[in-house]
């Protein structure tokens, strides 16, 4: 299958979470690349290509919100979308990086399969 440079990165450190993105959004035109770590995740955003980011906040060694701070310094149009769980322990942290102008969606786990591939479908 020919990608053409769409690709939507998923950063969990969940293994399972990344599969079920990937099976989930399989035939949808799009390469799905996995990152199992915040430090991960930048490294493959930086290679480039990037149309779309789901991003955990709950990680271990570096949060979701530093990642978020960091893929902003090198993409401030990307579309991020925030996914996690335990969203309301990171409220203030959220509504902070929000006031400071940093653009993002914020999803609760678990997503549908449904909604995960209307937000991609809505790339198009």
């Amino acid at each position: 299958m020919v990608y053409a440079n769409r690709k939507v990165l998923v950063i969990d450190d969940e293994s399972a979470i990344v599969r079920f993105f990937q099976n989930t959004l399989h035939g949808l035109e799009y390469e799905v690349v996995g990152a199992g770590s915040g430090e991960e995740g930048i490294a493959e955003f930086r290679k480039g290509g990037v149309e779309l980011l789901f991003l955990d906040i709950k990680m271990r060694e570096m949060n979701g919100l530093d990642v978020l701070k960091a893929i902003r310094q090198i993409d401030f149009n990307v579309p991020i979308y925030v996914i996690s769980g335990f969203y309301e322990n990171y409220f203030d942290q959220l509504k902070t990086l929000r006031d400071e102008g940093y653009e993002f969606e914020l999803v609760r786990k678990p997503l549908s399969i449904d909604v995960i591939r209307t937000i991609v479908k809505g790339l198009s």
